[in-house]
């Protein structure tokens, strides 16, 4: 198994890219994909939306092999229902773990070694009520931040809260 240079146990990997920006990379990252993940794709109805799927499946298969040392299109996945989906064959030690989260024109992808990880990825809408929402939604130390935060800077942390 090859790991990254230096890469340890610990290290946390993250990418994020704009799905437009990669469409030039489309036709490679249609041949990394599974024949399960081809026919998912070719269900979007909008175009633009069975590339920016393709990108960012193209994407996280590309980021996986260069840590797992293998080829994109070789990547095996696992998907139980209800469940994130996970190597299905794993590299004997490498203990890799990824996640991905795409909105309509980005995708975040944190992949590490040894423990579970979990990444989001959401549009600030600024249609929000934040100082009604914020209540609802924070934890009590949460709370405690937002209120000693300037109104200005509130709606970028309630973001990324």
């Amino acid at each position: 198994m090859a790991m990254l240079d230096n890469e340890k146990m610990s290290d946390v990997y993250l990418w994020i890219a704009d799905l437009d920006q990669l469409q030039g990379g489309f036709a490679q990252y249609q041949s990394f994909l599974s024949a399960d993940e081809y026919a998912r794709a070719g269900r979007f109805r909008f175009h633009h939306d069975r590339v920016r799927f393709v990108s960012a499946r193209g994407l996280l298969r590309a980021i996986l092999a260069t840590h797992l040392d293998t080829e994109p299109n070789l990547i095996r996945f696992s998907a139980p229902p209800g469940e994130k989906p996970q190597l299905l064959q794993t590299v004997e030690g490498s203990q890799l773990r990824f996640s991905l989260a795409r909105t309509s024109d980005s995708v975040l992808i944190g992949v590490t070694r040894g423990r579970e990880i979990g990444v989001d990825l959401e549009h600030t809408q600024s249609s929000i009520d934040i100082e009604t929402t914020a209540p609802a939604v924070f934890s009590k130390h949460e709370l405690r931040l937002w209120y000693a935060t300037p109104p200005e800077r509130r709606r970028e942390l309630f973001f990324i809260a």
